[in-house]
């Protein structure tokens, strides 16, 4: 039931040290990611170049190289005579120029004929490559390089520092088809055209830095901010929990956002996505059902541009696969933009203006679930155009359950995400704050075969959290962070379990994050959350039993009073 017993709150604020150390990019990681294996084919030749059947939402970008393969001879065993596999020729390469959606065109970089409709094709596989390293401290990243990149064709480390010039520069004759080249500013990845394809910063292995005591960080104040009362437990008086609208399926996940003066909810059950208008009574405005036997796990509002049509991405997972659609909000329909993206997407008001315009993906990870590759999608002639984030990010960052701030007061956007039931707060890559448990916690839960292929394999979860806010709770000018916490209850099944939650609130004070609670405790899961107008907007889902009766869901406002 949803509890209304109390009509007044405290935020309760407890102190926590803060935790801060620096933490540096994992340039190997963001390496591998962009330059693992990708297969597919040739669809057909065209304008001179040749079409694939690989697109941004499959991982490939601008640059990327492939392999044109040819079978080769099979491989027997001696003694038994099976057949152990085939021997792959690279009949051509083929460097990726253009992005559509479904399809990319590609130009040859030699002068192979043999191309033909139907060929098979992977991303930086079989071609040569070489670390001209200028350090002379490369050694252990080159060993790293060949060991996660094991489908190029590596140099041997000495014999690239002999041949490499005095100063990177294209070789007049011959070259290995990717330089990796590793000087004091970072890594540069060239073609064998010397155009580049990536850069990144320093290895690890080439940093050295001095520990750095867990102090706050020095900010300047920004102008015209009011002080917040002295003490550590503010006491400002709410109205309790007020019922907007009631929906008679379970909600796994919500998602809030303004088109114009209008109120829109994108929800989804698991199966269906809907798009209602949250007024003095919801009213159902579209709805669409991804494609795939997936189930639905996240919605997320998109605006490319101020003056484009709102978007959602959906992500669905299977028990073998992500699958990502981005739809566009057309009057009283959904209409596809993209399908079958393999990646989990989420979207970001960056900038504070009430607006989601930034649009993240992320790769799947069968081993820890969330990928190590981020990268952003832009709305371009009708389709998704592929491009690094212009900012950086945690290496624990995830695209859902996450939301950016300025919380500090400084002018400079904060990281926030909840993973592994805590919250973080990073800038940049530096982390500033992690809370303590009983953060996170969702009904929607991932689970998903390790090894689909095998006869046997493990079968693991995953929990997609309920993404932070970020508002002004206490009227002093100064944005907090609002996040779930939920009770887990004994049950292992989150799905089974009438879990209570509730909300904690992070604060920064005198230098430091601190930690309180946030209204009352709520019987059932909170599902989703959101800030609207002086209020504060979540769902609460009341799953059922067993067997699926009795699930409800409902969205409640708490008013703020400053």
């Amino acid at each position: 039931m949803f509890s209304t017993r109390s009509q007044v709150f405290c935020i309760l604020v407890t102190l926590f040290l803060l935790l801060g150390w620096p933490v540096q990019a994992a340039v190997i990681d963001e390496v591998v990611g962009d330059f693992t294996p990708i297969s597919g084919y040739v669809i057909m030749e065209a304008e001179g170049e040749y079409l694939i059947d690989l697109d941004a939402g499959k991982g490939i970008a601008a640059g990327d190289l492939f392999s044109v393969i040819k079978s080769g001879e099979k491989i027997t065993h001696p003694v038994t005579g099976k057949v152990l596999g085939t021997l792959e020729e690279v009949k051509g390469l083929l460097k990726v120029t253009r992005l559509q959606s479904g399809y990319s065109f590609a130009r040859l970089l030699d002068k192979s004929t043999e191309i033909k409709r139907g060929d098979p094709i992977r991303r930086y596989a079989n071609m040569s490559a070489a670390l001209w390293d200028y350090t002379g401290k490369g050694e252990t990243f080159f060993f790293q390089l060949r060991g996660q990149l094991s489908d190029l064709k590596w140099e041997d480390y000495q014999a690239s520092q002999k041949n490499r010039p005095d100063k990177p520069r294209a070789l007049k004759t011959g070259g290995p088809n990717l330089i990796f080249i590793l000087t004091s500013d970072g890594v540069e990845v060239r073609d064998s055209e010397f155009q580049i394809i990536h850069s990144y910063g320093l290895p690890e292995s080439l940093v050295s830095a001095a520990p750095i005591a867990a102090v706050p960080r020095v900010t300047k104040k920004a102008p015209m901010r009011s002080k917040p009362k002295e003490g550590i437990t503010y006491e400002p008086t709410y109205q309790g929990y007020q019922t907007v609208g009631e929906l008679s399926a379970v909600t796994v996940m919500a998602d809030f956002v303004k088109d114009g003066k209008d109120l829109l909810m994108a929800a989804t059950d698991g199966f269906e996505v809907k798009v209602y208008k949250v007024g003095k009574e919801l009213s159902l405005r579209a709805s669409s059902r991804p494609k795939g036997m997936g189930k639905t796990f996240a919605v997320k509002w998109w605006r490319p541009t101020t003056t484009a049509p709102l978007h959602l991405a959906v992500t669905t997972i299977t028990d073998d696969k992500v699958e990502a659609t981005v739809f566009r909000l057309e009057g009283k329909e959904l209409l596809p933009v993209e399908e079958r993206i393999s990646f989990f997407l989420g979207t970001f008001d960056r900038d504070g203006d009430g607006v989601p315009e930034t649009l993240l993906r992320q790769s799947f990870d069968r081993d820890i679930f969330w990928g190590n590759q981020i990268r952003e999608l832009q709305l371009k002639d009708g389709g998704l155009k592929l491009r690094r984030p212009k900012f950086k990010l945690p290496k624990r960052f995830t695209v859902l359950g996450s939301t950016f701030a300025d919380l500090t007061g400084d002018r400079k956007v904060e990281t926030i995400f909840v993973r592994d039931k805590a919250l973080y707060i990073y800038y940049g890559k530096k982390q500033l704050y992690k809370s303590s448990a009983e953060v996170g916690g969702s009904l929607a839960v991932a689970t998903y075969e390790l090894d689909p292929g095998a006869n046997f394999t493990p079968v693991k979860t995953a929990i997609l959290e309920i993404s932070p806010v970020a508002l002004d709770v206490d009227g002093d000018n100064q944005p907090e962070v609002l996040t779930v916490a939920t009770d887990r209850g004994m049950l292992k099944s989150p799905q089974l379990s009438l879990h209570k939650s509730w909300l904690a609130v992070i604060k920064y004070k005198d230098g430091k994050f601190v930690k309180g609670t946030f209204g009352e405790t709520l019987e059932i899961p909170t599902q989703g959350l959101a800030a609207d107008e002086g209020r504060v907007l979540l769902v609460a889902s009341k799953p059922g039993t067993i067997f699926g009766k009795e699930a409800s869901s409902r969205i409640l406002a708490y008013p703020l009073v400053h």
